[in-house]
């Protein structure tokens, strides 16, 4: 859009206004088919024509095959996809919010000042968390 205007004093016997506009408009480029070669289908009626068509055609299906598909680069190892199945496992665990529960629990346990054999094993459970045992 290059410039628009509304002329509301137009002279048509309307509520509406007028408006005028100056606009470029870029239009799709098409892009034409290739035409194909069409195959002269009336060979492949003689039977020998036939054979080698068949057989050329199973060698280059066969090669293909045998090609396989080559990589650019080979960089995922076995070590990266046990590295990234570990972390999967940490991400999906509940192992922080775990800790921090704990923490809570032992936090709360010494404030209200009731120290007893319990806490005494939170703690150490806490401080094994922390260690990452």
């Amino acid at each position: 859009m290059k410039q628009c205007r509304a002329y509301s004093g137009a002279d048509i016997d309307s509520d509406y206004n007028l408006i005028v506009l100056v606009a470029k408009l870029k239009l799709k480029t098409l892009k034409k088919n290739k035409i194909q070669n069409r195959l002269n289908l009336d060979k492949l009626k003689q039977e020998d024509i036939r054979t080698k068509f068949a057989i050329e055609c199973n060698n280059a299906i066969n090669n293909h095959w045998q090609d396989g598909v080559k990589r650019k680069n080979q960089w995922i190892t076995e070590e990266i996809i046990t590295l990234m199945e570990q972390r999967r496992k940490f991400k999906n665990s509940n192992i922080t919010k775990q800790k921090v529960k704990r923490w809570k629990e032992y936090v709360e346990e010494l404030y209200n000042g009731n120290l007893n054999e319990s806490v005494l094993e939170k703690e150490e459970i806490v401080k094994k968390d922390d260690k990452g045992e």
